[in-house]
């Protein structure tokens, strides 16, 4: 079970990507791209859950949850609040999200290694992007 000041600090970010940024010792991306925060993660999957439909009391409610340090003293009742939304899905988010927390638990950051990767990628992405355009720059201006 996390502690309760790691999960502390792990919900402080879900609900403030910027800060998780500043932490991870990462810029804030692109607009465009929001991969790696955590706040864009969330909103991503619950809206997924609700079949495309995003929900912003929904969200809100789960950063209060996270923000309170209410999910590992209480999951049984932020379980049975977010049944009322999330219903057959609810089981599945809330594992998912306790996987989360422990990853972030286990992180000196307190961020979970899964946000950590994700932006590890994108910002490979970005680089390869930048590469490419420079590349075909150099073919145009050697014309």
């Amino acid at each position: 079970q996390p502690r309760g000041d790691v999960v502390g600090g792990r919900q402080e970010g879900v609900c403030g990507a910027a800060q998780v940024s500043a932490r991870a010792g990462q810029a804030g991306g692109d607009a465009g791209s929001q991969g790696g925060h955590p706040e864009a993660v969330e909103e991503q999957r619950v809206t997924a859950l609700l079949g495309g439909v995003e929900d912003d009391v929904l969200i809100a409610m789960i950063c209060n949850f996270l923000e309170m340090n209410q999910v590992h003293h209480s999951g049984g009742g932020m379980y049975v609040q977010l049944l009322t939304f999330l219903e057959k899905n609810t089981s599945l988010f809330m594992t998912e999200l306790w996987d989360l927390l422990v990853s972030a638990s286990t992180n000196p950051g307190g961020v979970p290694q899964q946000f950590i990767d994700q932006r590890e990628a994108d910002l490979r992405r970005q680089q390869e992007i930048a590469e490419e355009l420079k590349r075909r720059q150099a073919l145009v201006d050697a014309r």
